[in-house]
C-alpha cells in the first residue's frame, strides 16, 4: 500500500510549488507541473485583463485574435499541468 504524501501542508520535504488561497489548497513536489500551473494563472490573468480592457477598445482592433491565441494557450498548458498531475498519481 502506497501512502500518498500531503503537499499542501505547512511543511513538505521536497516540494515545489504551494498555494494556500483559504479554501483552495494546492501543493506539488513535480517541477514541471508547478511551472505549467503558474504559466496557466499567468494566461488567465492575461487573459481576464484583456477581456476588460476589450470593453473600452475599438472594434477594429486585434483583440479578437489575441484572444483566441491566449485561449489556445492557456488550454494547452492546462493540459500539461492536468496531464501531468494523472501521469504521477498513477505511480
Amino acid at each position: 500500500m502506497t501512502i500518498k504524501r500531503d503537499y499542501t501542508g505547512p511543511s513538505a520535504d521536497d516540494r515545489v510549488l504551494r498555494i494556500n488561497l483559504g479554501v483552495v489548497r494546492y501543493g506539488t513536489n513535480d517541477k514541471t507541473q508547478g511551472a505549467a500551473v503558474i504559466f496557466a494563472l499567468l494566461i488567465f490573468g492575461v487573459i481576464c485583463l484583456l477581456f476588460v480592457l476589450s470593453l473600452f477598445i475599438a472594434e477594429g482592433s486585434r483583440v479578437d485574435s489575441v484572444m483566441a491565441w491566449l485561449s489556445n494557450a492557456f488550454l494547452f498548458v492546462l493540459g500539461i499541468a492536468t496531464g501531468n498531475s494523472n501521469s504521477s498519481n498513477r505511480g
